[in-house]
């Protein structure tokens, strides 16, 4: 073959794979644009499987930094309706006990704690850092002309880093530590020279304010408002689930999209249509906690027909997999930082307490503390659990029938 003749096949080649990558582009461009978003609001567990309804909240000793975020803490337990244990009492009592304000609780220490303060949580708030920056930057420009000029920035950037321990007295047991994170700016630009810095109380009122609504999620069940993609198309119907899930109605959308799905399978479609219908199908699973079936059914569109949109929804529902993962893993074996290690008998448990399922129903069962482990008591707690949201129908009626077993 003549020179020639293999450059004009490299250059057929290379137009057609523009051709092929510009289409695939511009379709993954037009399904977004065409494509609307529904907006709908997912739950999410607290971080700590704990219902807090007493607590004590102790900052690292001598940090202003840690005062003011425990402040804030505090005030957000109060709006949630959590008792406090006074902290002159408390600051009392461990000096009575022989020991520091750290934060520092072994689990036999805890269980002391736990005789004289009840059921309570106890949260230690230490602060790694807690600092605000200044800086000066310069950006070049240029107009319409080709003439340069500058715009001078003034940034003053914060950076918040603190730990959140969790004992619960009732019961011991001391919690992974978890951390906050918050690193927010703000800045002023001039074209005329350097302008003022923003406010250094400002941006530290920011990143407290972040911080403390992480603290927030880590103790209560919380909601968002998301915009998810959902195809509404004509084709097998996939209209009729859109508009249940427009209105709210999740269980009526998945059953739409079952039967969207029947259809398709069943009809002449094009792929990207059955793709779209294990999507739908997919999506309402993923609102309904069902993780592992709803990126069963996500990976099938991808394979059908890929593109961003579904690639990104795999991403995130694999994302709220692995979060669930680590909730039951905490909730189900106790995997707890350090467990309790005195052999004397626990105090009563905190009210409202979800940790493990399982030590909860045993210890409600052998206990004969009355009312709090009924099987009553049981049901309507799990019941308030599935009216929130944070189980699916399945857990709800499986779990149900275990509880009716012991009566």
């Amino acid at each position: 073959m003549s020179f020639e003749k293999r450059t004009m096949l490299a250059v057929t080649w290379v137009v057609a794979l523009f051709v092929i990558t510009t289409s695939a582009v511009r379709g993954q461009f037009l399904a977004r644009f065409a494509n609307p978003k529904v907006e709908v609001t997912m739950m999410h567990a607290p971080g700590f499987p704990l219902e807090v309804e007493r607590a004590a909240v102790i900052p690292e000793a001598g940090d202003e930094c840690a005062e003011e975020f425990a402040a804030a803490v505090v005030e957000r337990f109060v709006d949630n309706g959590v008792e406090l244990v006074d902290r002159q009492n408390l600051d009392q009592m461990f000096e009575e006990m022989d020991f520091g304000l750290s934060g520092r609780v072994d689990p036999a220490t805890a269980v002391e704690l736990g005789k004289l303060l009840g059921p309570t949580a106890l949260v230690t708030i230490e602060v790694q850092r807690c600092a605000t920056d200044r800086q000066r930057l310069t950006k070049k420009h240029r107009n319409l002309k080709g003439e340069v000029f500058y715009e001078y920035i003034s940034r003053t950037s914060g950076s918040f880093k603190g730990t959140v321990r969790v004992t619960d007295l009732a019961t011991g047991k001391i919690f992974k530590a978890k951390t906050v994170d918050s690193s927010p700016s703000r800045e002023k630009s001039s074209y005329d020279g350097s302008p003022e810095f923003p406010s250094e109380f400002e941006v530290r009122d920011a990143f407290l304010a972040d911080a403390t609504l992480q603290v927030h999620r880590m103790f209560f069940p919380w909601s968002e408002r998301r915009e998810l993609y959902f195809f509404d198309d004509d084709e097998c119907n996939l209209e009729a689930a859109y508009k249940m899930l427009k209105i709210g109605e999740t269980a009526s959308a998945a059953r739409r999209s079952e039967e969207s799905l029947e259809v398709c399978k069943t009809a002449d479609v094009k792929p990207k249509f059955l793709a779209r219908a294990y999507y739908n199908l997919g999506m309402t699973r993923f609102l309904q906690s069902r993780f592992d079936e709803a990126l069963d059914l996500l990976q099938t569109a991808y394979g059908l027909d890929g593109g961003n949109i579904i690639s990104e929804s795999i991403s995130e529902c694999r994302r709220a997999q692995t979060l669930a993962a680590e909730m039951a893993e905490l909730e189900e074996s106790g995997s707890f930082e350090v467990a309790a290690a005195s052999g004397d008998a626990p105090p009563t448990r905190m009210a409202g307490h979800h940790g493990s399922t399982e030590t909860d129903e045993a210890g409600a069962a052998g206990s004969g503390q009355g009312p709090a482990g009924s099987v009553q008591a049981r049901l309507e707690q799990l019941k308030a659990l599935h009216d929130q949201g944070l189980i699916t129908d399945s857990e709800y009626q499986a779990k149900r029938q275990e509880i009716l077993k012991d009566i």
